[in-house]
């Protein structure tokens, strides 16, 4: 098998990201295409190096109202991208989403000078540096080797070919299906099901994993939702509050019980952070859970992953549930995470899959061996 870091040695390091910027210092109009967290991650990129932009742009059929977008205490408007392209002459298009799910086709216009596609992913410290990557080869060509499909690893090379360049790499998507983290592939279901969700949201991923739970060999199932976000728990506690399968909890998993800063009000991106503007309360599942076992663990907890690790150790060395658990948040996850869990628990197999479409949000699937 060729080494991760020899398919690497392609890469050019060719100051992909400071040749956008000063194009765009000198472009007369800047918009961004997309309006999600991907482009809004953009936005606040761009803002905090200088560059400014006019307005986001979707298309028609996702435009609703003019909406405005709060980026680091400016208001960005949402445009309709159809009716702009004809008023606004040389506009140059950043893209916010990825050049695999749009048809590209909509940019020949001759209104638009330029469109850009770039990848900055969607959270601080996603582009690695050359010195970084140089300083930890051997892990990343050991997780390389330790993956259990083509697949996975393909993933792993697209996925650090984009942080390495801020390119928006083609990259060929799951075809079984997109789900967020219950892929049918690994969900080998148990007579009785303990599903926790760290970072539950608003319950999205409990209801699809409910959705796919097959009534015939589950008899049992129980969830424990974890989510520190007032505003999103308030939801989750609206949408399961007939439900008593789903133990839901206005906490954020650590690795001990404390008080830690947040920052709150993100929607999906509210996270742990020391700048926080209030605190929350934290703890560990071992402890949430005690005797209970385990059989699917899931984290997207906005670079909490590790911490969260360490707070389920007994969960994973005496039960081996499966695990979902993103490891794009830290540049040190990609390795740290899958070496943590096998520290832990030898007996898995280890797989990447995408989040979404694009690889530029990574979740490792830790499986038990049969």
């Amino acid at each position: 098998m060729m080494k991760l870091s020899k398919r690497l040695e392609s890469i050019v390091y060719d100051g992909y990201i400071e040749n956008i910027l000063k194009k765009l210092s000198y472009a007369k109009h800047v918009a961004i295409f997309g309006a999600g967290c991907r482009a809004q991650f953009l936005a606040k990129f761009l803002l905090n190096r200088g560059i400014n932009f006019e307005m986001f742009l979707v298309g028609e059929k996702y435009f609703e109202n003019e909406e405005t977008i709060k980026i680091c205490d400016q208001k960005k408007r949402v445009k309709c991208f159809e009716e702009e392209i004809e008023k606004n002459c040389e506009l140059t298009i950043v893209l916010g989403v990825s050049q695999s799910v749009i048809d590209m086709e909509i940019f020949n216009n001759s209104n638009i000078f330029e469109v850009i596609p770039i990848s900055v992913g969607v959270c601080d410290g996603y582009l690695l540096s050359k010195k970084f990557y140089t300083a930890h080869l051997e892990e990343f060509d050991g997780i390389y080797e330790q993956l259990a499909d083509e697949y996975s690893r393909e993933c792993l090379f697209v996925h650090m070919a984009g942080r390495l360049t801020g390119k928006d790499i083609s990259f060929k998507s799951n075809l079984s299906s997109d789900p967020q983290y219950i892929f049918d592939e690994f969900m080998n279901w148990e007579r009785k099901e303990c599903f926790v969700d760290c970072g539950a949201y608003v319950g999205d991923s409990i209801e699809e994993f409910i959705k796919k739970m097959p009534i015939d060999i589950v008899e049992e199932f129980t969830a424990y939702a974890w989510e520190p976000d007032e505003k999103n728990f308030m939801q989750l506690n609206e949408n399961y509050k007939n439900d008593q399968r789903i133990k839901r909890f206005c906490l954020g998993a650590y690795s001990q019980k404390t008080q830690l800063y947040f920052s709150n009000g993100d929607g999906e991106l509210s996270a742990v952070s020391n700048s926080g503007n209030i605190t929350i309360d934290v703890d560990s599942i071992d402890n949430i859970l005690g005797n209970e076992k385990a059989t699917f663990i899931k984290m997207d907890i906005e670079g909490s992953e590790i911490e969260a690790l360490i707070g389920a150790r007994k969960q994973i060395v005496n039960n081996t549930p499966r695990l979902a658990i993103c490891v794009y948040h830290k540049k040190e996850d990609l390795y740290a995470i899958p070496q943590l869990i096998m520290e832990y628990n030898s007996n898995y197999k280890l797989y990447l899959r995408p989040h979404s479409m694009m690889p530029t949000e990574l979740v490792l699937f830790a499986i038990p061996k049969i």
